[in-house]
């Protein structure tokens, strides 16, 4: 469990930039 919770920020980070980046090109088109 201590492993899952040191890994998921980065893995949630990732998600959001990704999701962010999305959204942005959507928002653009």
């Amino acid at each position: 469990m201590k492993v899952v919770l040191i890994k998921t920020p980065k893995f949630l980070s990732v998600l959001l930039r990704v999701l962010f980046k999305i959204d942005k090109v959507q928002e653009e088109n």
